[in-house]
């Protein structure tokens, strides 16, 4: 099981350049195995870990090809280990620096 286990990752890692659909057939294929071994008693810990890279489906408006003014819906996958998530803590982080410059400013006209 733990040779598998290994497959999986390294078949995750490398499809998140991929097609978002073959990624999910794949995050399913891999919820199915951790869940059968679990019902033959492996840890739940390991299926709750695959369980936190199943992505969220998100719906999302784009503007059409042959039509400007009009926009199509369509789904997105929106995965929780992707590099989006950096660069929402950069923006948290250049918000932490400004606000402290601010303090910082505020201090100096005080004192």
């Amino acid at each position: 099981r733990g040779r598998a286990r290994a497959v999986y990752g390294r078949a995750n890692d490398s499809l998140k350049g991929a097609a978002d659909e073959d990624r999910v057939a794949l995050l399913d294929a891999w919820r199915g195995f951790e869940a059968a071994a679990r019902a033959a008693g492996d840890d739940a810990a390991l299926l709750e870990t695959v369980e936190g890279k199943v992505p969220r489906k998100v719906k999302r408006k784009r503007p059409r090809a042959d039509d400007p003014d009009a926009s199509e819906e369509y789904y997105a996958f929106v995965f929780p280990d992707d590099a989006a998530q950096p660069v929402n803590l950069k923006i948290l982080e250049m918000a932490k620096k400004w606000k402290q410059a601010e303090q910082a400013k505020k201090q100096r006209v005080d004192g």
